[in-house]
């Protein structure tokens, strides 16, 4: 084996060594962009799944009659009432200040102290605040707040029923544009 074959091989070995490395770098950022857009949506599809729950519990209670519970309940941890919490979530905290940061991300808490669920990002790459210098920029968390409406009565003197929506308290926007 001469010289020259040899030096075709490292050749050769360093050039697939470059391709190899801009196909992983491409490879990973792409990964990555997928994995951040499905906790996005797992974390939606949660949101949406919590906000039914509670339209329902709130449906039962207004129809055993207990509709001056439902006015109180929106101090109320909503997942008190489900039968089995959504999955993820962690249990009640007193204040934004005990959230375990360095523990499980893509998770829920009921803050007790403001009454929000907090969800604690853990990809969020392309996750914009409003407010960049905000609390919930800093921890990497998207807190919502429970709202409870009622629909107006019909002519037939129909008691009025309740709707639950979950609305974010910091405003936010998931940006998964893959154009970057």
């Amino acid at each position: 084996m001469g010289p020259i074959s040899r030096r075709s091989r490292l050749f050769d070995v360093a050039i697939t060594m470059v391709i190899l490395a801009v196909l992983y770098g491409t490879l990973s950022r792409y990964l990555g962009q997928v994995g951040e857009s499905a906790e996005r949506a797992a974390m939606q599809t949660t949101l949406m799944q919590i906000q039914r729950q509670i339209t329902l519990t709130l449906a039962k209670q207004y129809v055993k009659g207990q509709g001056a519970a439902v006015s109180t309940a929106m101090g109320d941890n909503p997942f008190d009432g489900f039968e089995s919490p959504p999955k993820g979530y962690q249990g009640e905290i007193d204040h934004l200040s005990d959230l375990p940061m360095d523990g499980p991300r893509a998770v829920w808490y009921f803050d007790r102290s403001t009454h929000h669920l907090v969800y604690l990002v853990s990809r969020g790459d392309h996750l914009i605040y409003h407010r960049r210098d905000s609390e919930a920029a800093r921890l990497q968390i998207l807190r919502f707040v429970l709202n409870l409406s009622s629909n107006a009565a019909d002519n037939k003197g129909i008691q009025p029923g309740f709707n639950a929506t979950l609305t974010a308290v910091d405003l936010y926007r998931w940006d998964m544009d893959t154009s970057d």
